[in-house]
């Protein structure tokens, strides 16, 4: 599965991509890093990017948690995923 553009705001862009050992995540690219946040528990698990911009991504992923789940679960069933409305400000 290839990793699928699902958002962009703030010259940040959310992927997601599936990984069967990790729960439910997005990947939030920021330049040339990047970090894991997970979609149920809202962590970063990973990552480098800036604490100001993995927070502003954390509170987007909980304005968007249950769609995003709904995504995660058409990407398991191999199904094209949709966009989700970026953050605005």
């Amino acid at each position: 599965m290839n990793m699928e553009k699902i958002s962009e705001f703030m010259d940040m862009e959310i992927y997601m991509h599936f990984n069967k050992y990790m729960p439910p995540f997005v990947i939030l690219h920021y330049g040339s890093m990047r970090s894991l946040i997970t979609i149920e528990s809202i962590e970063a698990i990973s990552g480098n990017v800036p604490n100001r911009q993995t927070k502003i991504a954390m509170g987007w992923v909980g304005l968007h948690q249950r769609e995003l789940l709904e995504l995660w679960e058409r990407m398991l069933a191999g199904l094209k995923l949709s966009t989700v409305e970026p953050l605005k400000g």
